[in-house]
C-alpha cells in the first residue's frame, strides 16, 4: 500500500531575500506560507500533478477504483458528439456515480441516436476494466445500447474533445471486448470487460443503435498505477550579496530522500537557462531576445534555441545534497512523482556563505582504462582563493577535507600532495567513493592538490565527483559544507581535462542487448484468457544514459503492422506485451510474424528479432 506523504518544500525567487538564519546559512523557499512565492508562481510546466497555490499533489488512485464520479472535480470533461461537440448536464449523469440517474439522447435536442459520448478523465491513468449499463428496473433494463464500440486515446495528438483538429486527429484504440457490431449484438444490460491494462486520458463510446437506449452508469477502473508526475520550476534567484555553496534539500525539517520524489537542480550565473535568438534580416545574423519577445515573432524572424552554455546540466539530489555546480546565484529545479498520493506543500534549498573556496577545477588520469582490472589513478585539483575581504564579501575559508564520490570499486589511497611535496593524510573509503583528510587546512591562492588512488571500473563513462569539505559553527551548531569541483585542464602533464573515465571499447562493451525471451511461441488472443498475448522480455546493459528503444512486429514479407513500443529506457529489465492487434487496433491475420527490438545508444545499434505465431 502506498502510503500518504505530508511534505513540506522550499525555494526562494528572483531579486527578493528574505533573513538569513545567520551570516553563513540561508535558504530559497517556495510554497505554503510564501505569499509572493506559491508554486502556481513558480511553475513553468507540470505534468500528472495537480498545483495549487500552497501545494502541489498527485491523485489518489487504488486499485479497482471507479474514476468516473471524480471526472469534473479532476477538471475532466464529458460531452457528446454529433455534428458539433455537446455538453449538458444531464451527459454528466453516466459518470455521476448515481445508477438511478441516466443519459437517453432522445432527452436533448438535435442530438441523434448514433452520437457518440467522449469522457475526458483530467489526466493519464492506466485502464484496465469498464463497466456500463443502464437503469436496472424493469423499465429501463432493456433500453442497453446494442450496437456500440469502445476506444481509448492517451492524449496524444489533440489537448480535449471539444476542440479537435481533424487534421491532427488521432484514431483511438479499440477495446475488442467492447465491440459490438450487427453480426455480433450486444444482448447485456451489464457489459463488464477487463482488459490488459492501457494508458488512457479520452474514452469514446461509439454507439450505431438506432433504437431508444440509454446509458445510467459508465465505471471506469484504474489498476492503481499513474504515469509518473513531473513539476519544473521557472530559474529563480537566491538572495544576499554573495554567491552561494548550495547544500541541503529539505521539508518543513526534514530529509528530502525520505520521500517518494525525485529533486533535480541546475544552475547558472543568469536567469535564463535557455537562449533564444531573432533573426536579424542580414546574412546569418542573429540577436539574442528574452522568451517572450521570441514567442510573439513571427514565424520567418524566429532564430535557433539553444541552452545557455553558462548553466549546468540537470543532476540529482542525493543523500539530500544538491549536486549542481556552486557559486551561481540563479538555481532551476524539477520534481518527479512516481508515485500516487503525495501532498508537497513547502521545499527548502539551503545555500551557505561565504565560499570553500573561490573557484574549484578538477581533472583525473587516465581517462580511458579496461574493465574491471585495478588501475591507478591521479585526481588533479587547483584551488583559488578569495584570499581578503573587501566591500560586502568575504574572503574564502579553505578546508581540510575532500570527499570524492564515485560508483567505481576504490582499493586504495596511496597519496596525496600539496604544490608537488607529499603531505601526511587519512583517507576512508566508503561505499559511493573516499573521504580523505589532510595534515593541514588549505588557504592559499593556487593551490595545487593530487590524489593518487586505485580502484576497478564496471561501467562506462564514470564520472568521479569532487568536493572540498568545511566543517563551520553557526549559531552554535556545526554545519558540514560541501563546494563542487568543475571539470578543467588543471595538470599540465595529463591530456584534456575531464572528471569522466571511459572503458575501452571491445566486444563485449557493445552487448547492449541481452536475455531477451518471447513467449509462448504461439498466441491464441480469442478473450479466453489462455495464451491471449505474447510477452518479450529483455535487459538493457552497461548504457550511460538512455538510449532510444523501438519495438516492431512484421509479417514475414517485411510489411509492419504494430509499432509496439517507442522510448528512452535506461540500463535495466523491461517488459513488454503483444495482443495480437495492429496499429489500428484491429487483429492481425492468423500466421507468423517477426518482432524486432532495436537499441540506439550513445554506444552504437544493436537490434535482436525473433519469431511469433497467431492462430485463432
Amino acid at each position: 500500500m502506498t502510503p500518504t506523504f505530508s511534505l513540506t518544500m522550499a525555494i526562494i525567487a528572483a531579486s527578493v531575500g528574505f533573513p538569513a538564519v545567520s551570516d553563513a546559512l540561508d535558504s530559497l523557499v517556495v510554497g505554503q506560507d510564501m505569499t509572493n512565492f506559491w508554486w502556481r508562481n513558480v511553475r513553468q510546466s507540470s505534468e500528472h500533478v495537480n498545483v495549487t497555490f500552497d501545494s502541489i499533489y498527485r491523485w489518489d488512485v487504488t486499485t479497482n477504483s471507479n474514476l468516473g464520479p471524480g471526472t469534473l472535480s479532476r477538471k475532466g470533461a464529458i460531452s457528446v458528439r454529433d455534428t458539433i461537440p455537446y455538453s449538458a448536464p444531464i451527459v454528466a449523469n453516466v459518470i455521476d456515480g448515481n445508477p438511478g440517474t441516466s443519459y437517453n439522447p432522445d432527452d436533448l435536442p438535435d442530438v441523434s441516436r448514433t452520437s457518440d459520448i467522449v469522457i475526458f478523465l483530467g489526466d493519464i491513468y492506466r485502464i484496465n476494466r469498464i463497466r456500463l449499463f443502464p437503469r436496472l428496473d424493469s423499465k429501463h433494463r432493456q433500453l442497453f445500447p446494442q450496437l456500440l464500440k469502445v476506444g481509448t486515446h492517451n492524449g496524444s495528438g489533440f489537448s480535449a474533445p471539444a476542440g479537435v483538429d481533424r487534421e491532427n486527429y488521432r484514431p483511438y484504440i479499440p477495446i475488442s471486448t467492447l465491440s459490438f457490431t450487427a453480426v455480433n449484438p450486444n444482448l447485456e444490460p451489464i457489459i463488464d470487460r477487463t482488459f490488459q491494462s492501457r494508458d488512457v486520458m479520452y474514452i469514446r463510446l461509439d454507439i450505431n443503435s438506432v433504437t431508444p437506449w440509454e446509458i445510467a452508469e459508465v465505471e471506469i477502473y484504474s489498476d492503481g498505477t499513474l504515469p509518473p508526475g513531473r513539476f519544473m520550476s521557472k530559474p529563480l534567484r537566491a538572495g544576499g550579496k554573495l554567491n552561494p555553496i548550495w547544500g541541503k534539500v529539505r521539508f518543513d525539517g526534514g530529509d528530502i530522500s525520505e520521500l517518494p520524489i525525485i529533486v533535480q537542480t541546475r544552475t547558472g550565473p543568469e536567469a535564463n537557462p535557455v537562449q533564444y535568438f531573432r533573426r536579424t534580416g542580414v546574412g546569418d545574423d542573429t540577436e539574442e531576445v528574452d522568451a517572450g519577445i521570441y514567442s510573439v515573432l513571427p514565424e520567418e524572424e524566429q532564430g535557433p534555441i539553444r541552452p545557455n552554455p553558462d548553466w549546468s546540466s540537470w543532476e540529482t539530489a542525493t543523500n539530500s545534497l544538491i549536486r549542481s555546480p556552486d557559486l551561481n546565484r540563479h538555481i532551476q529545479f524539477r520534481l518527479r512523482f512516481p508515485e500516487a498520493n503525495v501532498i508537497l506543500k513547502q521545499l527548502i534549498f539551503e545555500f551557505t556563505t561565504p565560499s570553500v573556496v573561490k573557484r574549484l577545477q578538477a581533472e583525473i588520469d587516465p581517462r580511458a582504462v579496461s574493465v574491471a582490472d585495478p588501475q591507478r589513478f591521479t585526481l588533479s585539483l587547483l584551488a583559488h582563493m578569495l584570499t581578503q575581504k573587501i566591500k560586502s564579501q568575504a574572503g574564502s575559508t579553505g578546508f581540510r577535507q575532500i570527499r570524492v564520490r564515485t560508483s567505481a570499486a576504490i582499493q586504495l589511497v596511496e597519496k596525496v600532495s600539496v604544490d608537488d611535496n607529499e603531505i601526511p593524510f587519512t583517507s576512508r573509503t566508503e561505499s559511493d567513493g573516499f573521504t580523505i583528510t589532510l595534515g593541514r587546512r588549505i588557504t592559499h591562492d593556487g593551490a595545487f592538490v593530487q590524489i593518487v588512488f586505485q580502484c576497478s571500473l564496471f561501467r562506462n563513462a564514470t564520472r568521479f565527483e569532487v568536493q572540498v569539505v568545511d566543517h563551520r559553527f553557526v549559531s552554535g551548531n556545526r554545519e558540514t559544507v560541501y563546494q563542487n569541483a568543475q571539470d578543467g585542464d588543471v595538470d599540465p602533464i595529463s591530456a584534456g581535462g575531464e572528471l569522466i573515465v571511459r572503458i575501452v571499447v571491445d566486444e563485449n562493451l557493445l552487448q547492449l542487448l541481452e536475455n531477451t525471451r518471447g513467449y509462448p511461441p504461439i498466441i491464441t488472443p480469442n478473450n479466453d484468457n489462455i495464451h491471449d498475448r505474447y510477452t518479450l522480455t529483455y535487459d538493457l546493459l552497461k548504457l550511460t544514459e538512455p538510449a532510444l528503444v523501438t519495438i516492431e512486429i512484421f509479417d514475414l514479407g517485411g510489411h509492419s503492422w504494430r509499432l509496439l513500443y517507442e522510448g528512452n529506457d535506461d540500463a535495466g529489465h523491461y517488459i513488454h506485451f503483444w495482443d495480437g492487434l495492429d496499429n489500428t487496433g484491429r487483429m492481425v491475420p492468423p500466421g507468423l510474424y517477426i518482432f524486432r527490438i532495436t537499441v540506439n545508444s550513445n554506444q552504437g545499434l544493436e537490434t535482436k528479432t525473433g519469431q511469433i505465431g497467431i492462430t485463432y
